[in-house]
């Protein structure tokens, strides 16, 4: 052994010291290589893009997590597991600072490119794969011998084969690890234990070419130098040490932002919460790097899509022009109300401290829905306009519910374990709170929106968004955000496929318009089509139009039922000639309907001969056309089944509100309107409490109750409080129906004894009972079909005039045209006793809610009894749809005398 002094160790320059290894230092090397190399991996599987700021952030730390620490650190820590001459302190392995800095800095910008070209695209790509396999075995094995020449003491002497050996296995390696971790990423089944198998083979490529290489070095000490040398090897184990600990945090934060992600999503499961959900033109959807749908979470009770604010936020997604131009007082007003936390949307104090629901709780749900959209439409980093719009469904998710409940096709949900009694949920439900006695399950809505332009797919991903098939991640957003539905991914199959409103061709059409009461507040269920939600079973009459002879034979058959119909007009020999042709016709379309429906509890529907007019599909840029459509109407009986899986229920507000959204203009002027009349006060006025206390035990349990005939919430004319007799329109402090803890109950629609149903008389109706006291009377039984509240606003419009009309050629003042083409209308008949609220012209009419009716009376009675010269023009805030006109025959509306 050589002496401490040093002259031993000159005499041996120029001669091959011995080496060994420390097996604990070898086995760290590695280690520290797999930190490396995970961290790489766990980066690249977040970068979506070659495009974006966020991207290139993400492609320079993975070659650094690989080059400076897979690499770099694993071969210094490796050498110094190297033991020279056993254990000499001056025989060891001591560097050059210069060439001990390029070895760290050549290999990141290699593995750099090679990152750069095997992530050009999503999808696999083997060449591309083969080019940055044998990238980074370059950067390995060039890093490997560039440190080594580094080392200032030594002369490195390899062998061919072991040179060889060391390039295959690095190439080999690196290549088999990113097509594995690509091949998992691009199928996505890149599980977590994938992506550490993948780092454990890309970390064999890093040790394993080391270990080869060294196994074939000579060491030829050159000079001998103890503090020089101990100096420049204690400067590199800093920088390792640093590099290493560096690669621990990215580890770190990247396992702690998946905690915190899938914590998120889990929480949102029990709230209501809303994702975007948005599909190219190939049919894949975006996702997080995660596989999931970029979601923000609201607040409110848990409700369904017959629900009024539901069907709100419908309208709104298809007017987001109107509601940006508030998006930024909303922000403010929300801002100023009580919070639990510093979120303004998520922190909202909706029950204070005392139990007083939040003053306006209808216009604040509203604002934080649109502010959750805002929120999206930012992580995106696209304008509210491209948010997308609301999906006419709403999806379930995190636990089981407590109690057994209905979905929106009506279908019972299991899972009950407790249940409050049916006299007492109606008692709750009285007091304006819909009671769950835990909230462990939430609600999601989704905001569909479909690319026309690659250029718009290049920006997502830009912004740190994937696209991928459905059936590669459909699984995983299901169980990650607890989405409880059986048939998740053809929800979502259909979302894509629906890229545009299917609707009905010109011409002529028979359906069906078949209806069964919820068991909620909201009226009525409606059959359509499984994957047309704004259609009713129908078939095609091969007729442009019905003429005079065909309605004269249809009226043959009015109030017949299906059946009957079909089996009449299976006779030939009992029609007349003349008729013969529209009789093959209409048969053949009820086949094709019977066949369609396949479910004999259609066959009961009675027909009427009284066409309506639906919309259909219309030139681009021409006039909306409508088609005429006949029907068959039944009621069916409460929980009614449906057989045939191409239909199913949907609330039939919600298929009033779809009708209403194909006049695009008209609807977006209305809307508009109604934000500037009922939002915007709200926004403007000073943040007030509420008044209207519930109990403590319902804080958190409670659902304001609104109108249930599917309207805008805002649109609702009741008696103020404090007033004395007068009614006018609710204030917009005052439009929550839970805040005033009065009972509610709906018109009935069909004729029974008002002693019976808790509902006015006719003779009430006609004005025999002053029509202040008119106050609705709670209800003590439930009916045979159930109850709806219809309503439409009344606005008044007064121009003045140059002079009084004669007498002789003045027009009866109560009597105008409607803007939308409705029949005329006797002010001093329909707008105040209620006739012709619900028909398009003809006989069959509906009854408005008296609330209503009482407040048009001041303002039209001023316009009659002629005080000042005034023309008053009645014009109808929302259109009455062919849907009003079906639902009044279905039920056999009575009318007044």
């Amino acid at each position: 052994m050589a002496s401490p002094d040093g002259p031993g160790l000159a005499d041996l320059v120029g001669h091959q010291i011995p080496d060994t290894y420390t097996p604990g230092v070898v086995v760290l090397s590695y280690v520290v290589s797999l930190i490396g190399s995970a961290s790489t991996l766990e980066l690249i599987n977040r970068r979506t893009s070659r495009k974006g700021i966020y991207n290139y952030l993400l492609l320079l730390g993975a070659a650094i997590t690989m080059g400076g620490v897979a690499i770099w650190c694993m071969h210094f820590i490796g050498n110094r597991a190297t033991v020279l001459l056993n254990g000499e302190p001056g025989a060891q392995i001591a560097y050059s600072p210069g060439v001990t800095v390029a070895s760290l800095f050549v290999p990141i910008c290699v593995l750099f490119i090679a990152f750069y070209v095997v992530t050009l695209s999503n999808r696999i790509n083997w060449w591309r794969i083969g080019v940055s396999g044998t990238l980074s075995g370059a950067a390995i094995c060039g890093m490997h011998y560039l440190g080594n020449a580094a080392i200032s003491n030594y002369t490195c002497v390899y062998t061919p084969g072991s040179i060889a050996g060391a390039v295959v296995i690095a190439a080999v390696a690196s290549t088999v690890a990113l097509a594995l971790f690509f091949v998992f990423r691009t199928a996505w089944t890149h599980s977590w234990w994938k992506r550490i198998g993948c780092a454990i083979v890309l970390a064999s490529a890093v040790s394993g070419m080391h270990w080869c290489a060294a196994l074939g070095t000579s060491w030829i000490m050159k000079k001998a130098d103890h503090a020089r040398d101990d100096d420049m090897r204690n400067t590199t184990l800093i920088a390792v040490s640093c590099l290493s600990i560096g690669a621990c945090f990215v580890m770190a934060f990247i396992a702690v932002s998946a905690a915190r992600a899938r914590k998120g999503y889990a929480s949102k499961a029990q709230s209501i919460a809303v994702a975007a959900v948005v599909f190219d033109r190939q049919g894949r959807i975006m996702v997080t790097p995660d596989g999931l749908l970029p979601t923000e979470e609201t607040q409110g009770d848990l409700f369904t899509t017959a629900h009024p604010l539901f069907q709100w936020a419908f309208q709104a997604t298809r007017n987001w022009t109107a509601v940006s131009e508030i998006i930024n007082k909303i922000s403010s007003h929300l801002a100023g109300l009580p919070h639990h936390n510093r979120n303004i949307r998520t922190g909202v104090d909706l029950v204070d401290h005392d139990g007083h629901i939040i003053n306006n709780y209808d216009t604040v749900f509203c604002e934080l829905f649109c502010l959750a959209a805002s929120a999206l439409a930012g992580r995106m980093r696209e304008p509210l306009v491209n948010a997308g719009t609301l999906w006419d469904e709403m999806f379930s998710t995190g636990g089981a519910p407590l109690r057994a409940s209905m979905d929106d096709d009506g279908s019972a949900r299991s899972g009950s374990t407790e249940a409050l009694s049916k006299q007492g949920m109606e008692d709750l439900a009285e007091k304006g709170i819909a009671y769950r006695t835990k909230q462990d399950h939430g609600s999601l809505m989704m905001l569909v929106r479909q690319l026309d332009d690659n250029r718009e797919v290049d920006k997502l991903e830009a912004a740190g968004f994937r696209f991928a098939e459905l059936r590669q991640v459909a699984q995983i957003i299901g169980s990650t955000m607890q989405i409880r539905h059986k048939k998740f991914e053809e929800r979502l199959r259909a979302m894509g496929q629906r890229t545009q409103e299917v609707m009905l061709d010109p011409g002529v059409h028979v359906g069906v318009f078949a209806i069964r009461p919820r068991t909620d507040a909201y009226g009525y269920d409606v059959v359509v089509k499984e994957n047309s939600h704004n259609l009713l079973p129908n078939a095609w009459v091969p007729l442009d139009r019905l003429d005079t002879s065909h309605t004269r034979f249809l009226r043959l058959f009015e109030g017949q039922s299906m059946s009957a119909i079909w089996q009449y007009l299976s006779c030939p020999q009992e029609l007349p000639n003349q008729d013969a042709r529209i009789a093959t016709v209409f048969k053949d379309a009820i086949q094709d309907l019977r066949a369609s429906l396949n479910d004999s509890v259609f066959d009961d529907a009675k027909f009427s001969a009284k066409a309506v007019q639906v919309p259909c599909s219309s030139p681009p840029d021409g006039k909306p056309l409508k088609c005429t459509f006949l029907t068959f109407s039944v009621v069916l009986p409460t929980n009614c089944p449906l057989k045939c899986p191409k239909y199913r229920f949907v609330p039939l507000s919600l298929l009033r509100t779809q009708q209403l959204l194909y006049d695009t203009a008209s609807h977006s002027a209305a809307f508009a309107r109604s934000i500037h009349r009922d939002i915007l006060p709200v926004l403007n006025s000073e943040v007030e409490p509420s008044e209207a206390p519930i109990s403590s035990s319902h804080r958190k349990n409670f659902v304001p109750l609104v109108d249930s005939h599917g309207r805008s919430p805002f649109n609702r004319l009741t008696k103020s409080r404090g007033s004395t007799g007068s009614i006018k329109p609710l204030s917009s402090r005052d439009r929550t129906m839970a805040s005033s803890n009065a009972s509610m109950s709906s018109i009935k629609l069909y004729n029974m004894k008002s002693a019976e149903t808790g509902t006015y008389s006719r003779d009430e109706m006609k004005g025999s009972v002053p029509m202040e006291s008119l106050t609705p009377v709670k209800q003590q039984g439930t009916g045979t079909f159930g109850g709806i509240m219809i309503s439409s606003e009344v606005t008044v419009d007064v121009e003045e005039v140059t002079e009084a009309p004669s007498p002789a050629n003045q027009k009866p003042l109560g009597r105008q045209k409607s803007m939308h083409g409705l029949n005329e209308q006797d002010i001093g008949d329909s707008a105040i006793d209620g006739h012709n609220v619900g028909g398009q012209g003809g006989d069959d009419v509906l009854t408005a809610p008296y609330e209503q009716q009482t407040a048009t009376r001041p303002d039209v009675s001023a316009a009659i009894f002629g005080m000042g010269n005034s023309k008053v023009v009645v014009t109808k805030e929302h259109e009455v749809t062919f849907v009003d006109d079906l639902l009044a025959r279905c039920i056999d509306t009575p009318r007044r005398a």
